[in-house]
């Protein structure tokens, strides 16, 4: 297990995952198919394979955020209910230049939203896992032979029953800072792992987000 030398970038919570739904036009059905995160209050940052992501028929839109049980209108527990999740439109994406489709290189983009969004209180049961940060020699061996690790990645995971799977690509990766309490900084955009998803010495590979925090900042439009 290794452990950073230095934070990725921080901003507003961004310990926080968020829905990305695609639209298909032929039926009208909405499916969540990856996530993101909050740096502003019009900027989520997620993986450039989920900002690209469309077929035929499907295609992003729009960001769901504020979201905790898909299959309710309203979140409610212990007394209290949430306000209702926000549905906002994406004005435009931008994708990392460098992102290759083939490797996942610089699998990093930042949807910006055409609106802001609302912040309100978001209870403290989440979906959420703790893993350990591993040397970038093992996701090598399981992976370089066809995706070469970069060390603009990070490599995490590996135990049983513990992974980001499917439908949590562009998730974000958060260490605690050990100076403040409840404060988190991100310092990975989940990117791609193996077919066998939470098993016994097979981690994911994560865009390490310190790496582009210079590309982050000059792409994002003013920043609030």
């Amino acid at each position: 297990m290794t452990m950073l030398n230095q934070y990725g970038f921080a901003g507003h919570d961004m310990y926080r995952s968020y829905l990305l739904p695609t639209s298909d036009k032929l039926t009208d059905r909405v499916d969540y198919l990856c996530c993101g995160s909050i740096i502003s209050r019009h900027i989520v940052l997620t993986a450039a394979h989920c900002a690209l992501a469309k077929t035929a028929t499907h295609k992003i839109t729009n960001v769901r955020v504020g979201e905790y049980d898909s299959k309710q209108d309203l979140d409610c527990t212990s007394g209290f209910c949430a306000k209702k999740s926000q549905d906002l439109p994406i004005n435009y994406i931008i994708v990392h230049p460098g992102y290759d489709t083939k490797t996942f290189r610089h699998n990093i983009a930042l949807l910006i939203l055409k609106e802001n969004m609302e912040y309100s209180y978001t209870q403290s049961k989440q979906q959420q896992v703790s893993m350990p940060i591993r040397s970038l020699d093992l996701c090598n061996l399981l992976y370089g032979s066809s995706v070469p690790i970069t060390e603009n990645q990070l490599c995490v995971g590996g135990e049983i029953g513990k992974d980001a799977c499917s439908g949590f690509g562009g998730a974000p990766l958060v260490i605690l800072d050990p100076n403040y309490k409840d404060k988190y900084f991100q310092i990975g955009i989940m990117s791609f792992g193996s077919v066998n998803c939470g098993s016994s010495g097979e981690p994911s590979v994560y865009s390490r987000v310190d790496k582009y925090a210079d590309w982050i900042m000059a792409n994002s439009p003013r920043i609030v």
